[in-house]
C-alpha cells in the first residue's frame, strides 16, 4: 500500500494575477499522486468576491517557503516529495497542462476528490510537479490549501 502524506499552504496576499499557495514536486523516485485537494479563503471582511483557483504542471520549482509533509499513518517513513508555499513566483507552468480551474466565492471552500485511479501524478522528476494557484480581481486577504496525496 502507497504511503499517505498531507500538506498545507497559503498564499498571504491574494492578487489579481495567479500566485503559487501551495506546491508539491516529485524526485527522482517518486511520482507523487495527489488524490484530495481542498481550498478556501480567511480574510476578512467576509464578502462577495470571485476567486480563481487553478491546479497546473510546473517544470520549474515556485519561490517558495518550504512545507514538510505530514504522514496520515504515523509509523510511515519521511515523505520523499517536496513541497512548498506562499510562492512569490510561481515558477515554470506547463503550457496547456490545467487539471483544475475552480471559480469559487470568497465565503466558500471546495475539495475535490479524485475517483479511483483519477488522481493526479507528477512525473518523477526533480523540480517538477503540480501547484495549486489562486487569484482574484478584488479579495487580497490569505487563502489556503491543502493536498493529500500518496507516494
Amino acid at each position: 500500500m502507497a504511503r499517505r502524506y498531507a500538506i498545507t499552504g497559503n498564499e498571504g496576499a491574494v492578487s489579481t494575477s495567479l500566485q503559487a499557495a501551495l506546491d508539491l514536486e516529485g524526485t527522482a523516485v517518486v511520482r507523487p499522486m495527489v488524490y484530495d485537494f481542498m481550498v478556501g479563503q480567511d480574510g476578512t471582511p467576509p464578502a462577495d468576491n470571485a476567486i480563481l483557483w487553478t491546479i497546473e504542471r510546473f517544470t520549474v520549482t515556485p519561490t517558495d517557503t518550504a512545507v514538510v509533509p505530514v504522514a496520515m499513518e504515523p509509523g510511515d517513513v519521511a515523505a520523499t516529495a517536496v513541497a512548498g508555499e506562499d510562492g512569490g513566483t510561481t515558477g515554470t507552468i506547463t503550457t496547456a497542462t490545467e487539471f483544475l480551474e475552480l471559480p469559487i466565492n470568497q465565503r466558500a471552500s471546495y475539495r475535490w476528490v479524485a475517483a479511483p485511479g483519477g488522481e493526479i501524478i507528477c512525473p518523477a522528476i526533480v523540480a517538477n510537479g503540480v501547484t495549486a494557484r489562486v487569484s482574484s480581481p478584488a479579495y487580497t486577504g490569505t487563502a489556503k490549501a491543502s493536498i493529500h496525496y500518496s507516494e
